[in-house]
């Protein structure tokens, strides 16, 4: 990491020395984990549905460990904004997951499309990020009851 910072400053930072260049990417980093912070808290206040709540794409943001795949459930026409929120978030998915056979095994943006069977066998300890709106309790609830932990469930906001 410190070799790739180097390399960084030495691209973009002829203004800086490379001292000011690390402390204005510390106060960047701070500053985009405020963002993601407020707003998992306005995600926060909207979704919450019979004591069911399922966490923001901005707090997968906040914890993710990239040893984790990551997985966007649904194939839907929400996948792109939900792939995009991801993107802004410096998340990426490792494949799709959709129900639909006629999806399955095909791609969207280059990222592959996998059946459910598919994902429980290969996928099950991912972190999952559920791409409808319309239907987010409903696939919430089917995750949970294939064993998916709740912790690992996750949405992005149509914001």
């Amino acid at each position: 990491m410190k070799h790739m910072n180097n390399k960084i400053h030495s691209l973009l930072c002829t203004n800086m020395n490379k001292d000011e260049y690390e402390e204005q990417l510390k106060h960047n980093i701070l500053v985009q984990r405020a963002i993601f912070e407020e707003l998992d808290k306005q995600y926060l206040i909207t979704t919450w549905q019979e004591n069911r709540h399922v966490r923001s794409v901005y707090r997968l943001a906040l914890e993710y460990s990239s040893n984790r795949a990551i997985v966007v459930y649904g194939a839907g026409k929400a996948a792109l904004y939900t792939i995009d929120r991801m993107i802004e978030c410096f998340l990426y998915p490792t494949c799709i997951c959709d129900s639909n056979p006629q999806k399955q095994h095909t791609e969207v943006r280059g990222i592959p499309i996998i059946s459910s069977e598919e994902f429980l066998e290969k996928f099950k300890d991912a972190y999952v990020v559920i791409s409808s709106t319309y239907y987010l309790f409903a696939i919430y609830d089917q995750l949970y009851s294939m064993g998916i932990p709740e912790e690992s469930i996750f949405h992005a906001p149509l914001m």
